[in-house]
């Protein structure tokens, strides 16, 4: 699971004859995702991840969890764990995320909860209803296949 919580800006009144200082909290970010393939955790599997050009490697955790630091300005990258001879690969694209109300969001938010939409953009396809009933399941709505308004309440409750 992926969360990148959206930008926020923040305006502070301060004096225009003084020198101040901004600290950001938090810094460096920290990216925790859990990886899932076909809701299992990928557990206790290496991995190598590149962001913006910085190579990290680790071994995922009991949960499938990869908590990394990161530099705050991060834009792109990949993930990849690997599991005997076959790969997982996972693009990263920091500070963006479709709105929810579209087909392209809620794919989006289904393949960071680890439920496999098949690719992500406008098409609704079989894997995209599949992944949409195995998310009402796992979460107890009814199981319509399709993004109405109890199925688009949840992810954003359960994407955080």
């Amino acid at each position: 699971m992926l969360y990148v919580p959206p930008i926020e800006t923040k305006e502070v009144a301060c004096s225009t004859d003084s020198k101040h200082l901004f600290c950001r909290k938090g810094v460096p970010s920290r990216l925790r995702i859990y990886c899932m393939h076909l809701d299992e955790p990928l557990a206790g599997l290496p991995y190598r991840m590149v962001i913006d050009g910085r190579i990290i490697k680790g071994k995922t955790g009991p949960k499938g969890l990869v908590e990394e630091p990161i530099p705050p300005d991060a834009r792109e990258g990949f993930l990849v764990i690997q599991k005997k001879e076959r790969e997982f690969r996972y693009d990263l694209d920091f500070g963006h995320l479709d709105p929810l109300e579209t087909t392209t969001g809620v794919k989006a938010r289904l393949a960071n909860l680890g439920f496999d939409p098949g690719p992500i953009d406008q098409e609704e396809r079989p894997e995209f209803t599949s992944a949409l009933n195995r998310f009402q399941e796992k979460y107890g709505l009814e199981q319509t296949g399709k993004p109405d308004p109890p199925t688009l309440d949840k992810p954003d409750q359960v994407h955080r």
